[in-house]
């Protein structure tokens, strides 16, 4: 009875004749499959999870996009160049945080116990990484209340700069305590001129009191002349009493009129006279210095506002994260969105490994640990025949050198034994030797024969 065939289902006929493993895959997938460390031989098996590994490298993919993006901002906001200047180090960033994120992601492929162990230390690096990155992009999202805020906080600090080299450089030209450092060095104060007219005076009353000493004793002396001549008598004999212009008249007359020279009266005037001009042009000094002195500092403060303005350079990422913090110290809505969108950044970042840890293992992973393990093995007895065969050569040179050490005893043993044979048959000879001379010396054929030697010993 004949069996007819059954027919295949049509999905069997279907299937190439090399079902598995699957033919290659090139292309943009790919390479994004390389980015999460995948291993295409091994899933050319499971060619169903292609797609699934297919989009955890488009997320590392977007990791290294975000990280380019952010270093762009960051370098953008620190050197002030155009973008375009910066795409380059963005790029080499870029490459780095996805080398680093495909790094983690490939080290969790393959079925494990105590997935906490593995995926944690992962998980914190890929947060620490998500947080740096963020942080220039949430900058930047909040860029235009930002710059508002960082333009407020800049013109207060510029008020409060300005004000302090106002308050330490008053008008009078005083030095109020607690402004070491912010003093004016400007000519023409009028605290200056106030000192030097002071010491001018001093100068000038100085010279007033002796010019007022001199005078007084020119009086005395004038007046005893005047009393000498008119004849008056004055106490403690200073004068004669006599009347008439006598000796003693023109003497004291001459006393008096020549006094004020004999003590620098004249040099005394002439410096009298100088500081009283010193001091009239140091008092219309002073006149005009205080009118013209308050605009010399609105001008030295004003270059010294100037200058440091110029050393605060364009705001930072450090003015712009004060900003952010007083925007967000300001307004809770504020707050909210700064810290949803920094921790959304930091989730994209942590999304691989939260995707790895949280998934069930897959088929690939099961085959990944067959292989590690089949791997394992195989190096295993890999080991065990190369430790055999290196054993084997070993025991078997130990035998020959054996072999070899026995050989040589032998050697040695069969060369003594001729070596004593030879010297017992030189023995017989000379012994024969001996008796042949000693036959012949009897029958008067030969003289006796001398001793003979044995074996190199002398005989008897």
């Amino acid at each position: 009875m004949a069996t007819d065939t059954q027919p295949l289902p049509a999905a069997a006929e279907a299937l190439p004749e090399t079902y598995r493993p699957a033919s290659e895959q090139r292309g943009v997938s790919r390479v994004l499959r390389r980015f999460a460390g995948i291993r295409e031989d091994i899933l050319d098996w499971v060619p169903e999870e292609r797609p699934r590994y297919t989009r955890l490298g488009i997320i590392i993919a977007n990791t290294g996009v975000l990280a380019a993006a952010s270093m762009i901002v960051a370098l953008n906001n620190v050197t002030g160049v155009m973008w375009a200047w910066l795409v380059v180090p963005a790029l080499v960033w870029g490459y780095i945080i996805i080398s680093i994120d495909s790094s983690i992601v490939s080290s969790t492929h393959g079925v494990y116990s105590g997935k906490w162990r593995v995926y944690i230390p992962r998980l914190v690096i890929s947060i620490l990484i998500g947080a740096f990155i963020a942080e220039p992009l949430v900058l930047w999202f909040f860029k235009p209340a930002i710059s508002t805020e960082v333009g407020k906080m800049r013109a207060q600090a510029v008020s409060a700069y300005q004000a302090k080299w106002v308050k330490c450089n008053p008008p009078d030209g005083t030095h109020p305590a607690g402004c070491t450092n912010y003093l004016l060095n400007l000519p023409g104060s009028p605290t200056t001129i106030a000192l030097e007219i002071d010491h001018e005076k001093q100068l000038m009353t100085s010279v007033g009191k002796q010019i007022s000493a001199i005078d007084n004793e020119v009086a005395k002396l004038q007046y005893t002349a005047r009393a000498e001549c008119s004849g008056a008598s004055l106490p403690g004999g200073q004068t004669t009493g006599i009347v008439g212009q006598g000796q003693n008249c023109d003497q004291d007359r001459h006393d008096y009129l020549q006094y004020g020279s004999h003590h620098g009266l004249p040099t005394l005037l002439a410096q009298q006279a100088q500081y009283q001009g010193k001091v009239a042009r140091l008092t219309q000094q002073l006149e005009k210095s205080q009118g013209s002195y308050g605009a010399q500092i609105q001008k030295g403060v004003a270059q010294q506002v100037a200058l440091w303005q110029q050393g605060m350079g364009q705001p930072g990422l450090l003015d712009q994260d004060r900003a952010l913090q007083v925007l967000s110290s300001q307004s809770g809505f504020v707050w909210l969105q700064e810290w949803l969108l920094r921790l959304l950044l930091i989730a994209l970042d942590a999304l691989p490994v939260l995707t790895k840890w949280f998934s069930r293992p897959t088929k690939y992973d099961k085959l990944y640990t067959r292989q590690l393990e089949a791997g394992d093995r195989l190096h295993e007895k890999k080991l065990d025949l190369v430790e055999r065969e290196y054993t084997t050569t070993i025991d078997l040179k130990a035998k020959e050198t054996e072999y070899s050490y026995h050989d040589g005893l032998a050697d040695m043993a069969q060369r003594d034994r001729v070596s004593h044979g030879q010297r017992d048959l030189d023995q017989q000879s000379a012994i024969e030797n001996l008796a042949e001379q000693l036959k012949a010396a009897r029958r008067g054929n030969g003289p006796a024969p001398g001793p003979a030697r044995f074996g190199g010993l002398e005989g008897r």
